[in-house]
């Protein structure tokens, strides 16, 4: 058996990063309701709670499980390859962050909101590059060149979606509450969530490509 530690602990980070695409695509369906069925007026805020209320709760017991799984998967593979223990390291310092913005900051501090989600989406690429690096030297271990020059081509994807993502929140940021970006705010919401859905997408793809590598060596 080779990389008999990694082996186990990706098998665990892909069912975390599975959820986490669960979660992403559930959030935006409960947006996109939103959007269309929630006109402006008096009772828009109750009626946008009923839309979200079921979704939140399903998400963050979902992302408790996938932070669990994240957690237990990269510190298996850390055993057998120290790129891994710096991923780790940042998925636990953004777990707290998410939290908070979950159940404080998006209802009592709405700017903070927007700047724990960029810090997050900052956190996540750094521990998923360390992520891909680790693989890529699994691979060159297993001497699967190919699968290196893959990482690093979706290194690059993901670095462009989390810029996209995080200038998607920046342009919320600066909104002006009285201006014409206003209107647009919610379609930027949306596109930045189906951005996250993008990124975790790639992660979901390029660790079923690392257990499928894994898995013919043990």
């Amino acid at each position: 058996m080779l990389y008999p530690n990694a082996n186990k602990g990706i098998n665990k980070l892909f069912i975390g990063q599975l959820l986490a695409l669960i979660i992403a695509v559930v959030m935006i369906a409960a947006m996109v309701l939103a959007e269309v069925t929630v006109d402006d007026g008096p009772d828009s805020f109750e009626d946008i709670f009923e839309i979200f209320i079921l979704p939140f709760i399903v998400c963050n017991i979902l992302f408790i499980i996938a932070a669990v799984f994240s957690v237990i998967g990269l510190g298996e593979a850390g055993r057998d390859e120290r790129a891994f223990i710096p991923a780790l390291i940042l998925l636990v310092l953004c777990v707290p962050l998410i939290l908070a913005d979950a159940f404080y900051f998006r209802t009592y501090k709405p700017m903070l909101s927007d700047l724990s989600f960029m810090l997050c989406m900052v956190l996540q690429l750094a521990s998923t590059l360390f992520i891909i690096k680790g693989v890529s030297h699994l691979a060159d271990g297993l001497g699967r060149p190919e699968m290196v020059v893959w990482g690093r081509k979706v290194a690059v994807l993901m670095i462009i979606v989390s810029i996209a993502a995080i200038a998607c929140e920046l342009l919320i940021v600066f909104a002006d509450p009285n201006g014409t970006v206003k209107d647009a705010v919610s379609i930027i919401e949306i596109a930045a969530a189906i951005l996250t859905a993008v990124f975790a997408a790639l992660c979901v793809v390029c660790l079923g490509k690392a257990r499928k590598m894994l898995e013919v060596y043990n």
